[in-house]
């Protein structure tokens, strides 16, 4: 009998053992998703029931140790209250986590948006170390009114005009013009109203959205086919040869399709538990194209979502315990005029650019709050007001931008903006340090030009 009690001593201090690491690799896995992320309680407290899991294991392994002295025998009795003290506590954490997981927690990054900290009088140079002025070529061939968008890919620069000239111009990346894809009219490879294009890095083609097809080019902009929608979409992205378009307004709920041989097929990654209807019309870069995946970025969602391989999976969470409600979201969707109650709430991100270096995005909370976060070490700063541009001088209350490249995120101004004229004469003032071909190109603009686009290089990390 007593060689029976040693083995199965025995065997349950291994079977403690083999769980004991075990749990060490989960911890440690477990902090190195903590120290990347760096905002999620959630995190926190599971942390620390898995190390009180392990302190109990610790202390029912001394238990089942052999007793050779009274003293033994006392330090077990401690070790049983000490068990049952760590059992009470970990109850307690248990029943903290109650409420607060969200189903979408699972994301890369999870912002606490009700207590996330700001920093005071950040300067463009702490996050960016160069920039490149891009004066983009005019003449009649490609007279741009208001860039809608911006794509760099294989260091050609891609400009969508939508409202004005309403086409697709192509320069290199000194600004020189190289082409158009395509034109207006109503013949083959010829658009109304351009919405929206991609690039098929995988077929080396361009995907132009018109109203209600997508027009096929190849890099060349040769016309290779139409294919008809059947639903409105507004915004068009590709990834591994897969075509995927955005569902700005949808009555079924339906936010993505992908274009399958030529035929919409639609998607039935998220259904939002509200009638899209109108609520997302205030939305900026909300279907971003990056060299991995695509984001999803949608105003009144508490999540931004990457896109990839005919999936969706949340990328950034945000937890905030003031989410517009159903019932709030239905008033607004039906009344062209938000109410008062929209100031206090978490109202979603948008303006959302990312490149190999650095995410870059709004969320609307009370305010409109900027977000910088260094995709390596998970580092996020929010200015406690728009950066101060130390830099070119000309950017007041923050920049938009169009799109990421590399390591660089990139803007745009308007000739005509009376900023140009600001930035021109710091740079005869040598007070905005450019290279002689930045300022002989610059010397060149004036108020009928086509826009100035500006490449601001990130910093790896955060210079404090």
């Amino acid at each position: 009998m007593f060689k029976i009690g040693l083995i199965q001593h025995a065997r349950l201090l291994s079977a403690l053992s083999r769980l004991r690491s075990a749990l060490s690799r989960l911890l440690s896995a477990l902090t190195i998703k903590v120290d990347r992320i760096c905002m999620s309680s959630n995190l926190f407290t599971l942390h620390h029931i898995l190390y009180g899991l392990d302190r109990i294991f610790v202390s029912l392994s001394r238990l089942l140790l052999p007793c050779k002295s009274n003293s033994s025998s006392a330090n077990k009795d401690l070790s049983i209250k000490y068990v049952i003290l760590q059992l009470l506590l970990l109850c307690f954490l248990l029943a903290g986590c109650k409420q607060n997981v969200k189903e979408d927690s699972n994301a890369v990054y999870i912002i606490d948006v009700d207590n996330q900290p700001t920093t005071s009088g950040v300067k463009f140079s702490s996050i960016f170390k160069n920039f490149k002025l891009v004066p983009l070529e005019t003449n009649e061939e490609c007279l741009i009114g208001t860039i809608t968008k911006i794509t760099v890919f294989q260091d050609t620069i891609y400009v969508l005009d939508n409202f004005i000239a309403k086409a697709l111009y192509v320069f290199d990346m000194n600004g020189k013009f190289i082409r158009s894809i395509g034109s207006r009219g109503q013949g083959p490879g010829e658009y109304n109203r351009p919405k929206d294009f991609a690039i098929d890095e995988k077929n080396q083609q361009i995907q132009l959205l018109d109203i209600s097809r997508v027009i096929t080019y190849d890099m060349q902009g040769k016309f290779i086919k139409n294919t008809s929608l059947r639903n409105s979409i507004t915004s068009i992205a590709c990834l591994d040869g897969i075509t995927y378009l955005d569902h700005h307004f949808s009555k079924n709920r339906e936010l993505l399709s992908y274009l399958d041989d030529s035929e919409e097929v639609l998607m039935h990654l998220y259904h939002p538990p509200f009638e899209i209807g109108n609520i997302t019309r205030f939305s900026r870069n909300e279907f971003v194209q990056t060299a991995n995946d695509i984001k999803l970025v949608k105003l009144y969602m508490t999540d931004i979502y990457s896109v990839k391989d005919k999936k969706m999976e949340p990328f950034i969470h945000f937890s905030t315990e003031k989410e517009l409600t159903i019932d709030e979201l239905t008033k607004l969707n039906n009344d062209d005029k938000p109410d008062a109650f929209i100031s206090s709430k978490f109202i979603g991100a948008d303006m959302y650019a990312e490149n190999d270096i650095l995410i870059k995005f709004n969320y609307w909370f009370n305010a409109t709050n900027e977000i910088f976060l260094w995709k390596n070490d998970g580092n996020i700063i929010k200015p406690n007001y728009f950066l101060i541009d130390d830099m070119t001088g000309i950017f007041e209350f923050g920049a938009e931008y169009h799109c990421g490249y590399k390591n660089c995120l990139v803007t745009s101004f308007d000739a005509s903006n009376k900023k140009i004229e600001l930035l021109q004469k710091g740079i005869r003032d040598n007070t905005v340090v450019v290279s002689e071909a930045e300022r002989s190109a610059m010397e060149k603009v004036t108020d009928d030009s086509n826009p100035v686009l500006i490449f601001f290089e990130c910093r790896e990390k955060f210079k404090k």
